[in-house]
């Protein structure tokens, strides 16, 4: 059970509710969500109230209005707090929240890091109070369930996001046209009045499936024959020819190793019973399912994955829209936790040279691995990915700028040269006619040539024939005018 309001004040739709008690609280506090911020009187007893925003707002977007109704709420609901004329409230991010699971008290929560942390003056305001607590409810809440429907809502979010970011209008109606067939195409044989062919095929009418098939692969040639497809995509199209292990290791960033040669290297760490190994890597299974959920961590035989929802493909990489990208463990014929964990990265719109400078990254990781045998690692090196990822593409985007930077600095000398040469060479008609004077010494001198002027003349444009020296005509010419 929990409560919910629905009288705060906000610019934009949130969801508010709060804990039962304290055993409410820790269901909340496992299953909360990205969006969510927490609120809690500071250093009192109190409830833990949350506010869920929209996906594409976060805690710098909260209104004052907001944030002054969070904060009268949760005072008042604090036996101590309520009693007060004016009391802290702290406020932070659900992910800032730290559950040990061995230390703390049944609803209690620390911080991992109290930078994060927001604190706010809160005096009481009954007006406020009268009215937000006028909309209380109590309602029944399945914790699980809500929190793989708010998982589910946010990927159908993101996909709508990602279609409309990374893809040309024309491409996403082409892109919905192609899904519209796919349906139809999968539903023949159903319908009343005509058969499920005809439907199929009067749904497809006029559409064109050559274009929907070169939108699909990035857009083939642009102008002039030149390939604009993303480079991941280009590399992946490369992949098809290549052997299924070879694509294996080429998609997660490794070069000519095999993959016993790449396995090798996460030997060694201690050793550990079959039975001590299953039990930890059961535990850790579970917090990981409770942390993200059951459709963003999934588990296949021996091979965990986690996708990384708040991951962004850089544009240097898109379009198309890329795979997720995934951090993936792989536990065949490994100790772990006794032995250095295997763990790769693949998809995402990161090219084949991305993931090699993030394979490089968990090697520096694993050298102070030694320290942790024993110990579940996974959760801690997906965070410790998301920071070099989003290193990596900022690092990116930093020598692209630079070096287009560098071509218009080029261009732009290139264009002040084109200038320089097309002024004139000479301020005065004197100048011109005193730099041919000295062109035609220096030639006659050369050359022997005769003092008789119509001699000299022809015998001047007949060596500059030879030389090919025409640029000295004009001002020969008007020696001889």
């Amino acid at each position: 059970m929990v409560f919910t309001y629905t009288t705060i004040r906000s610019p934009f739709p949130v969801l508010c509710y709060m804990g039962l008690d304290k055993h409410e609280n820790e269901h909340l506090i496992r299953t909360g969500t990205p969006t969510d911020i927490w609120f809690h009187v500071d250093s009192l007893s109190s409830a833990h109230v949350y506010v869920r925003l929209p996906f594409d707002k976060t805690i710098e977007d909260l209104a004052e209005e907001t944030v002054e109704d969070m904060c009268q709420l949760v005072k008042n609901n604090s036996i101590q707090g309520s009693k007060l004329s004016s009391c802290k409230i702290c406020y932070t991010e659900w992910g800032n929240l730290k559950k040990e699971l061995v230390g703390m008290d049944v609803g209690t929560v620390g911080f991992k890091d109290y930078k994060k942390r927001l604190l706010r003056r809160c005096d009481k305001n009954k007006e406020i109070i009268k009215r937000i607590e006028k909309s209380k409810k109590q309602v029944t809440w399945d914790y699980d369930l809500e929190h793989e429907k708010y998982i589910e809502s946010h990927r159908l979010w993101k996909k709508g996001e990602n279609k409309k970011k990374y893809l040309k209008p024309d491409d996403i109606e082409m892109f919905d046209a192609q899904k519209n067939q796919v349906d139809l195409l999968n539903n023949l044989g159903e319908g009343d009045s005509e058969s499920g062919i005809e439907a199929g095929l009067r749904g497809i009418e006029g559409v064109d499936f050559m274009k929907v098939f070169i939108s699909d692969l990035g857009g083939g040639s642009g102008e002039g024959g030149e390939d604009n497809r993303a480079e991941w995509k280009v590399e992946w199209e490369d992949m098809r020819v290549l052997e299924e292990g070879v694509k294996w290791l080429r998609s997660r960033g490794f070069g000519e190793e095999t993959r016993e040669e790449v396995e090798r290297g996460y030997g060694g760490g201690g050793e550990g019973e079959g039975g001590e190994i299953e039990e930890l890597r059961e535990a850790e299974k579970e917090v990981l399912e409770s942390i993200y959920g059951e459709e963003i961590f999934k588990v296949e035989e021996e091979v965990w994955t986690v996708e990384l929802q708040d991951y962004v493909p850089s544009k240097l990489f898109t379009p198309p829209v890329p795979p997720p990208l995934i951090v993936e463990l792989n536990l065949k014929s490994s100790q772990y936790p006794f032995q250095k964990p295997f763990i790769t990265l693949f998809g995402g719109g990161v090219p084949f040279r991305g993931l090699e400078d993030l394979n490089a990254s968990l090697k520096e990781w694993g050298e102070e691995w030694e320290d942790r045998v024993g110990e579940p690692v996974f959760f801690e090196v997906i965070e410790f990915l998301k920071e070099k990822v989003e290193e990596w593409k900022e690092e990116e985007e930093k020598k692209v700028k630079e070096e287009e930077k560098k071509r218009r600095v080029e261009l732009r000398k290139l264009k002040e040269n084109e200038k320089e040469e097309e002024k004139p060479k000479f301020k005065t008609e004197m100048e011109r006619r005193e730099e041919a004077k000295q062109r035609l010494g220096g030639f006659i001198n050369e050359s022997g040539a005769t003092s008789d002027v119509g001699s000299l003349k022809k015998q001047i444009q007949k060596d500059m024939e030879q030389q090919s020296r025409k640029g000295d005509r004009s001002l020969v010419d008007d020696l001889f005018n």
